[in-house]
């Protein structure tokens, strides 16, 4: 640069360069560190999360800056979570180097010099010295650099992050870096060696900003300083290290920066793409029982050199998991009329380093759940819950939100629950669910039908299995009365109904024989219907419990009123008939209690004993079938 003047000196194995002691600490609790952001120097302005301006006293402003960031500076990034660095010392602290190669005649210099608030240009300093001021409020505005006293070939580039213009073109050698006259602050530096010096020598630099200090060292083209939040840069040092050697003290906290903003969009049932909103913002519905059918996600403002993006996965009903998609690319479906039950987001590059993306979301049944972050998995699966709404948010790691992984996502897989504790509708039936997560109790949704109501007095089987297929939605449409007269008949009950289910006849006359269809018979014609229903007699009691808790109600053979069975013969088509069978439903179970519930087409709905059950069962054959889609 024109106002410096190369200095010779003698080559000698160590060099001893002033570094000044570690800054003030920077003392918000939502930095986090990152040591290598490599942002290339651009010439368009840079973006940044809207923040209120800070500004830049005058000159009778307090002349200590604060040790934290002001209440009205937003949520920041630190370069690397470490301590933050300690007050510089008046003088600096010598550090001895060795220069990175013997056959060097001459140790290498760097010097600067800052142009300065209501300065000016000030004195050239040089070998982490300070340019600049602290402690009386003033902006750096700009800065030349370059080498001196070395004969090795290279120079020094180094950029500007400029208020309202944002990182400015890289200049070299002694060229202005910032602006003068124009009274906008410098934020933030990046500094790099080039030609063959920068093979021996790394470049370090730390800068002392409004509100924060003194800073970590950042090096070789890392920057140096803030963006995004309105913070003055107020003085500088710079300097040489041998190749790889030590760095002159804390890199911690060498950048911070604005959070990237987080945008979402969501598309909903009967109401298409909504407007995108953004930071914590709800997309969706709350409280109009519309389903989620497609989220769209994209990071805006991510800082300069700060590189990344976002990642995220749908479960959508009919399909599961889809493939993952990424910044802005649909996940879940569009025109198919099918919910979102579940998503995972995650975040990818260089942001995801300092950030969490942390997202909570709306269900069906259950409202808002709690918040989960990193490709954990928000809503449900196996549960025909429809996804509502969804919130988004990026968290600083240093200060990472209250979320709670098993309370975000509930799930059925089988005979594996996991729900909150209460009463749910899930699927076929409403469950109660304990503090494990697991159901105790079910009622299934079966239908009510009485048999005498409809004149079917010797239609009980029928009627039973018609109020089971109910709960399954498996009907398709038919009547019970419409069952009853498409039912086969047969003189073997094993193939279908023997005589007429709607006779007038009275219950319990002395033989059955005109008036009986059994186990084979039923699951055939159930499973036209529901697909899956078969004849399960002789299952025991824990298999009736079982399904039951499944969703599927179990027809059983027993008795009027749960009565001693009145035998009639032992040996009709190989079996005993009674003169009081009939036919009923269990369609729910309570293993607190040890109970069934019965839907019985005569005498209505009741709960009764898991013992209870099996006895009259036994007595009439053990018949029982399955109605199961």
């Amino acid at each position: 640069m024109s106002s410096m003047s190369p200095r010779r000196r003698v080559a000698s194995a160590v060099i001893v360069l002033f570094v000044a002691a570690l800054g003030a600490g920077f003392g918000s609790a939502t930095a986090q560190m990152q040591t290598t952001p490599t942002p290339p120097p651009v010439t368009s302005s840079a973006s940044s999360v809207p923040v209120p301006a800070t500004g830049d006293p005058v000159e009778s402003a307090p002349a200590s800056p604060s040790p934290t960031a002001q209440a009205s500076t937003p949520t920041v990034q630190a370069s690397t979570p470490a301590a933050a660095p300690t007050s510089p010392a008046a003088t600096p602290t010598p550090v001895t180097l060795a220069p990175a190669a013997a056959a060097a005649t001459a140790v290498p210099h760097i010097e600067y010099a800052a142009h300065v608030q209501n300065i000016g240009w000030q004195t050239d300093v040089e070998d982490g010295a300070t340019a600049g001021t602290t402690g009386r409020s003033l902006r750096m505005e700009a800065i030349r650099i370059n080498l001196a006293g070395s004969d090795v070939a290279g120079g020094v580039e180094y950029a500007a992050h400029v208020q309202n213009i944002g990182w400015q073109a890289a200049v070299t050698n002694g060229a202005v870096a910032g602006t003068t006259g124009k009274a906008l602050r410098m934020e933030a530096i990046t500094i790099s060696l080039t030609g063959a010096i920068g093979d021996q020598y790394d470049v370090y630099y730390r800068a002392h900003v409004q509100n924060i200090g003194w800073m970590g060292w950042a090096s070789d083209g890392a920057p140096a300083g803030t963006t995004g939040l309105t913070l003055r840069m107020e003085a500088i040092q710079i300097v040489l290290v041998a190749k790889g050697g030590q760095a002159p003290g804390t890199t911690a906290q060498s950048y911070l920066y604005a959070p990237p903003q987080i945008d979402y969009q969501a598309h909903v049932e009967n109401i298409g793409w909504q407007a995108g909103v953004s930071n914590g913002a709800i997309a969706g519905t709350v409280g109009k029982a519309l389903r989620m059918e497609a989220l769209k996600v994209s990071l805006a403002d991510l800082p300069e050199g700060v590189d990344g993006g976002v990642q995220y996965q749908a479960y959508v009903q009919n399909t599961g998991w889809q493939a993952g998609v990424t910044d802005g690319a649909i996940a879940g479906t569009v025109g198919k009329a099918l919910r979102m039950e579940a998503v995972k987001l995650s975040l990818t590059g260089g942001i995801a380093a300092s950030f969490d993306i942390c997202y909570q979301v709306q269900v069906q049944n259950l409202g808002w759940l709690s918040w989960t972050c990193n490709g954990q998995t928000a809503g449900t699966s196996g549960l025909a819950y429809r996804m509502e709404a969804i919130r988004i948010k990026l968290v600083s790691k240093a200060t990472p939100i209250a979320s709670a992984p098993t309370q975000a996502y509930y799930y059925r897989s089988g005979t594996t629950w996991h729900m909150p504790p209460g009463t749910f509708p899930v699927g076929t039936g409403t469950y109660t669910f304990g503090s494990d997560g697991q159901p105790f109790e079910v009622m299934l949704h079966a239908g009510t039908v009485n048999q005498n109501a409809i004149g079917a007095y010797q239609g009980c089987e029928i009627v039973a299995m018609y109020n089971g297929l109910t709960a399954l939605s498996a009907t398709k449409g038919q009547s019970v009365t419409a069952m009853l007269s498409a039912f086969p008949r047969s003189s073997n009950p094993n193939q279908g109904y023997v005589g007429d289910p709607f006779s007038q006849a009275a219950p319990g006359f002395p033989t059955m024989a005109s008036y009986q269809v059994w186990p084979p018979a039923v699951a055939a014609f159930a499973d036209g219907y529901a697909a899956g229903s078969k004849d399960i007699s002789g299952a025991s009691m824990a298999t009736f419990q079982s399904y039951v808790m499944q969703g599927m109600p179990v027809m059983f053979w027993g008795t009027i009123n749960l009565a001693a069975p009145k035998v009639v013969s032992t040996s009709y088509y190989g079996r005993t008939l009674l003169g009081n069978s009939h036919t009923l439903l269990i369609d729910g179970y309570n293993a607190r209690t040890g109970q069934f519930h019965i839907d019985d087409s005569i005498s209505g709905q009741y709960w009764t004993s898991v013992n209870t059950v099996s006895s009259v069962n036994a007595s009439n054959n053990s018949f029982a079938v399955l109605l199961s889609s």
